[in-house]
């Protein structure tokens, strides 16, 4: 607990200081000012399975990379095999046509790859990829 205060006095300190306050996916209108930051996590189960996912969003990148309103990617090992992926979008709109995107739809993430639940609504779940803890499911 006492972590998610510090981190949470953190960021209105940063916001305070003139950092860009960044959007959460679905709760700004579509015409709205700033930018919107997607942040997803993941933990790959099967070691054997790595390089694949790597190479899976590598590729989605690379894809992203061609969209309007991309600003930023990154994809991050927190831990050993658990994953954090981050970009950022100039609109809500763009967030959104890179959601809607054939092949984003059809890159599928690789077996024994599970998401976590994202966090204060910072990220939408994959749609074929299994939670780690079932119970956390928001579907």
């Amino acid at each position: 607990r006492g972590g998610a205060r510090a981190a949470a006095m953190a960021c209105r300190a940063a916001v305070a200081m003139g950092a860009p306050a960044f959007a959460k996916p679905g709760t700004r209108k579509k015409e709205g000012e700033g930018q919107l930051r997607a942040i997803n996590k993941y933990k790959v189960v099967r070691p054997d399975r790595t390089d694949e996912f790597r190479a899976v969003w590598g590729e989605r990148e690379a894809h992203m990379r061609g969209r309007k309103g991309l600003v930023s990617f990154e994809l991050r090992e927190t831990a050993p095999r658990v994953f954090e992926v981050e970009h950022v979008w100039e609109t809500r709109a763009d967030w959104e046509a890179w959601l809607n995107d054939r092949p984003r739809y059809i890159s599928n993430l690789p077996q024994g790859v599970y998401q976590m639940r994202p966090q204060n609504k910072e990220g939408i779940p994959e749609t074929f990829v299994p939670f780690l803890d079932p119970e956390l499911s928001p579907n």
